[in-house]
């Protein structure tokens, strides 16, 4: 039992035919991606399209591992950026089709795995098929993922795998195995563009969810399960967690504490069944729409509400979940306010945007909603079968309730999905000699493609100025020599690395256009020291003539190797054993 709800039986579940209807709906919500071939995205499609060409260029151009960004923000780092999907197998989607087309194939992959899995999880919780085919419409089918996929905020397709986990985590109670495969999900996420918000809140809700089933069954094995699976999952993606998490920490990301969901907005975000990216303009709200909708069908909020109400022993973990992310979502409206208490957490302190909470409204009410169709099926059951006649109205009132919501869901999402591809294909020229420009926002996906950098680009989500040599005219310098005489015979920026050539009459230090970082390390001349000036790098050059090469990695990036191949042999080892040798040395 999990709970007040039995387990169904494996072998009962046909997972062929779960898999084929939500590889359909998937393909139902993506179309109007995959129809708009190689155009591109509006507002954050321009960010996440570039980052992620970054990476195929520093593979595919220059034949090395993606440590660098040069391109974005006068150089930044890349592998670590919590929204880099470089050890994903989404990134071989890129490496195929290119950037644009990879992203939207992304998408619809994920589509498909956030319905399989949303259904699976409602199953491992009790529910019929058809409830789980309701509950993935409702969560993963909401216009909360259709208004963020539409904005171009890639990482959030990364949610996908947040049911996965919830799966492995019930399925741990009976099949220990489970806690590794839900471990390799939770590293899927972090590996993928995920590490950030969908690993933050995905490790909240799920970890809210096991605290509170260990609370009411008085027992440490949800949570313990739970934190298997975290600590395991952390472990195989070291690689990119362990110097991510370093960087964050000396880089802080400030959030917004203080920001606030109007109450005028939430009607509209809850009930409106305009959810567009240009939606409710007429509320004065700050930012685009796709922080605030978060659409639910009165029919199923009904079904929710009547299901929670009734079987409240059963429901009042989601019903407290739902209340608490429902207050989460509304912001810093008091000193009190989750917002503003969690802010102080680490993660949440550089969270933004509190309307992002209100997907696990919808999940919860959602799940509710799978139960409560459930119990209305069963009483309909009951009725037919009780008396000779039933009007053929209330027969097929589940199908009908069924076919209804999942049908306004898919119906409303797809009309913010297909509003974003409006801007023509960019077909780069490529420049042999890198240079950095002043640029803006909306042209680093084209700079990326002609070799160029970008000062003024959007940077961790958020437009900040950039850094580089700009004098007063606005014009963008190479290099600047600092102290000594020397004359610059040839530069060569590929990458991770960068190689200049240079005569000097006396010794001195010249300024590179380029951003400063901890990983930057210099080959030759081993007699040059590096440091940062204005968060540029600087470098020193002796008399003469000289090549100066410098070189980026990661910096932690082989103790996390270290310690996810640990993980994985560890992995490796407990799959190897016997299934009752593995439960009977890991069983609570």
């Amino acid at each position: 039992m999990v709970g007040s709800h039995s387990i169904p039986d494996p072998s009962k579940a046909n997972y062929k035919r779960e898999a084929l209807i939500c590889a359909q709906a998937a393909l139902i919500y993506s179309l109007a991606f995959l129809l708009s071939g190689s155009k591109l995205g509006v507002h954050d499609w321009e960010l996440f399209t570039a980052m992620t060409e970054v990476s195929r260029v520093m593979v595919l151009k220059f034949g090395q591992f993606p440590f660098w960004n040069p391109y974005i923000g006068g150089g930044n780092i890349l592998f670590h950026h919590p929204e880099v999907a470089t050890f994903s197998p989404f990134f071989a989607l890129t490496l195929t089709f290119g950037a644009v087309v990879g992203l939207k194939l992304q998408v619809m992959i994920c589509y498909f795995l956030g319905f399989w899995g949303s259904v699976r999880f409602a199953r491992a919780l009790g529910m019929s098929e058809n409830a789980g085919y309701l509950f993935a419409s409702i969560y993963f089918g909401s216009a909360f993922f259709a208004l963020h996929f539409s904005e171009g905020h890639i990482p959030f397709t990364q949610f996908c795998f947040l049911p996965w986990v919830g799966y492995c985590w019930l399925k741990s109670f009976t099949n220990v195995r489970y806690v590794i495969y839900g471990a390799l999900t939770l590293a899927l996420m972090i590996l993928g563009n995920g590490a950030a918000a969908p690993f933050l809140y995905t490790s909240t809700f799920i970890g809210a969810v096991a605290l509170l089933f260990s609370l009411r069954d008085k027992t440490i094995t949800p949570l313990y399960r739970m934190t298997l699976i975290w600590a395991l999952g952390l472990g195989i993606a070291a690689i990119k967690f362990l110097p991510m998490f370093i960087h964050l920490q000396s880089n802080f990301w400030a959030g917004e504490p203080l920001d606030i969901v109007p109450l005028q907005a939430l009607s509209a975000a809850f009930f409106s069944f305009d959810q567009g990216l240009y939606s409710h303009r007429e509320l004065g709200l700050a930012g685009g729409w796709h922080e605030y909708g978060a659409f639910i069908f009165l029919p199923a909020l009904a079904l929710s509400a009547w299901y929670g109400l009734r079987n409240f022993s059963r429901s009042w973990i989601w019903l407290a979940l739902a209340l608490f992310f429902f207050l989460h979502g509304l912001g810093g409206f008091a000193e009190w306010s989750p917002w503003r208490l969690m802010s102080h957490l680490p993660g949440f302190s550089s969270s933004r945007a509190p309307g992002r909470s209100f997907q696990f409204v919808v999940l919860t009410l959602g799940l509710l909603a799978g139960f409560g169709f459930d119990s209305f099926r069963e009483r309909i059951v009951a009725t037919f079968k009780s008396r000779t006649t039933l009007p053929t109205a209330l027969r097929l009132a589940p199908t009908l309730l069924l076919a209804s919501i999942i049908t306004v869901n898919a119906w409303i999402a797809v009309q913010s999905l297909s509003q974003p591809f409006v801007r023509n294909q960019i077909k780069g020229t490529w420049q042999e000699d890198f240079k950095q420009t002043v640029g803006k926002p909306d042209t680093v996906y084209q700079a990326v493609l002609n070799n160029q950098g970008v000062i003024l680009a959007p940077w961790l989500s958020a437009y900040e100025e950039g850094r580089g040599l700009v004098t007063a005219e606005g014009s963008v310098l190479p290099e600047y020599v600092l102290s000594g005489s020397a004359e610059i015979i040839n530069r060569s920026y590929r990458g991770s690395e960068i190689k200049y050539n240079l005569s000097a009459d006396s010794a001195g230090e010249i300024i590179l256009g380029m951003g400063y970082d901890s990983g930057w390390e210099i080959i030759e001349p081993k007699s040059s020291a590096l440091r940062a000036e204005q968060d540029l790098l600087a470098v020193t050059f002796p008399a003469g003539e000289s090549t100066i090469l410098l070189r980026y990695r990661t910096p932690y990036f082989y103790w996390g190797l270290l310690i996810s191949l640990m993980s994985i042999v560890v992995i490796v080892v407990l799959l190897t054993r016997s299934r009752n040798g593995l439960n009977s040395a890991t069983q609570v």
